[in-house]
């Protein structure tokens, strides 16, 4: 539930409080989270168990090996993805933006 509030809840404002958090988390869990308490879960350790998600996400897709039968005419093939995505700014130090008039923090894969 706190990935999916964290990576999937998008709201067209750009900008989500901790009252639409709660909200959306007993909307759509059937959680009672009061403001406060969630306040609370923001911290380093919420951040290093993001990563740690991510980075397994991200070593196992790319880790795996496809058995299509056209690529052995090649010697390798490699794929590259540029996405980007604005993380909060007290992110900043853990992951940095790229300057700019973007976001402080953000993320990307490469």
């Amino acid at each position: 539930m706190f990935l999916d509030l964290l990576l999937y809840n998008v709201f067209d404002n750009g900008s989500i409080s901790l009252n639409d958090h709660s909200v959306n988390l007993a909307s759509t869990h059937g959680v009672q989270v009061r403001k406060q308490s969630l306040h609370e879960r923001f911290n380093e350790q919420s951040v290093a168990f993001i990563r740690t998600l991510l980075e397994y996400q991200i070593n196992t897709q790319i880790s795996q090996k496809f058995d299509v039968p056209i690529l052995s005419n090649f010697s390798s093939v490699k794929v590259k993805d540029s996405t980007r995505f604005q993380v909060p700014s007290v992110l900043k130090e853990a992951y940095p933006g790229s300057g700019g008039a973007g976001s402080e923090a953000g993320a990307y894969s490469v």
